[in-house]
């Protein structure tokens, strides 16, 4: 394997499903520790970082979150310091394009972000909104806001995939208006719509419409999301979710992640807890019932996340219609 890697056949080398017993008799030799398995992600941990591992298979997540109990060993850790540097980004996004015909995408990849790849795996539009140029604030001013070219900028994405620089590409906080306008020209179609969803925001009607085009629906804030307004969170809040969670021996969070799961959508659940983990990861081996999905149906809708809550109270919109860059689609 260290071979494979010195000849270059091979970028990274390691090994899968190996326990750590295993792991520390190929150390013992080893002149390039392995790159993949529960060693990247223990490293990962002691730097104090956060990490997104993605997985469908049930041992493979009980694995990944077996990193608490032991630590590397300072052999360990200098051995690692020592693995050829190659960096990669599964997801990129872009925040604000201008939105502009000729606004080269690729150069924004490699140059202009300066993540030094070759290639990134997903790459989004995180909002159909567009800024004048200049310095990012928060929030942004109104009369920053400049009309979408839906058709300009996503022929640039198409651009970015057709040169290899994105396997996939897609979008983030899109509506079904805002499909309509890149479809009526695309050539590849989004592989994926990243949206706010949970069941206290259902996305119905978008998720009916992903699932005729064919594209795939990924959901942040599955649990309700941070609400910064200081009203609460009216998923951890609800009481149906909170009933059915007593009566099926979960937790409210496990009820909601579980919903999610059954509608075919991916999800993404973020948590340093341990404890938090390993509950996350205890939805595959039972259902809802009709009657749990009938009373989830009928909670009452409420979106966290606007377009509107990007802009300043303050000011006007002078070249486009707030309406136009809303997100809310129930």
């Amino acid at each position: 394997m260290e071979q494979c890697h010195r000849l270059g056949l091979a970028k990274m080398i390691g090994v899968s499903n190996f326990t750590t017993k295993k792991l520390q008799e190929l150390l013992a030799i080893a002149k390039i520790p392995p790159a993949v398995n529960q060693i990247s992600l223990r490293w990962i941990y002691e730097q104090g970082a956060s990490m997104v591992a993605k997985s469908m298979k049930r041992e493979r997540l009980k694995e990944n979150i077996e990193i608490f109990d032991w630590e590397l060993t300072d052999e360990d850790r200098f051995k690692i310091a020592r693995i050829p540097q190659h960096k990669k980004v599964t997801v990129l996004g872009i925040l604000s394009p201008e939105g502009v015909p000729g606004v080269d995408l690729s150069e924004v990849d490699v140059v202009e972000v300066n993540l030094q790849l070759e290639y990134v795996d997903l790459y989004l539009i995180h909002w159909p909104v567009s800024l004048k140029p200049g310095p990012a604030v928060f929030p942004a001013k109104r009369e920053d806001a400049v009309p979408f070219d839906f058709e300009g900028v996503w022929r640039e994405m198409e651009e970015c995939h057709r040169l290899g620089l994105a396997k996939a590409i897609g979008v983030s906080n899109f509506t079904t208006m805002h499909l309509d306008k890149i479809l009526m020209t695309a050539t590849v179609s989004p592989a994926v719509n990243q949206v706010e969803m949970n069941p206290v925001w259902q996305q119905r009607k978008l998720r009916a419409y992903c699932a005729e085009k064919g594209i795939h629906v990924t959901a942040y804030s599955p649990l309700g999301g941070q609400n910064w307004s200081g009203e609460g969170n009216a998923m951890l809040d609800s009481e149906v979710l909170a009933e059915i969670a007593k009566a099926r021996g979960k937790s409210l969070a496990q009820v909601a992640l579980r919903w999610i799961y059954e509608q075919g959508v991916t999800l993404i659940v973020k948590s340093f807890s341990k404890e938090r983990l390993k509950q996350n990861l205890e939805i595959f081996d039972w259902e809802l019932t009709d009657h749990d999905l009938l009373k989830i149906s009928q909670i009452p809708q409420k979106k966290m996340v606007t377009a509107s809550g990007l802009f300043s109270s303050e000011g006007e919109f002078t070249s486009v219609d707030l309406a136009g860059m809303e997100i809310v689609e129930a």
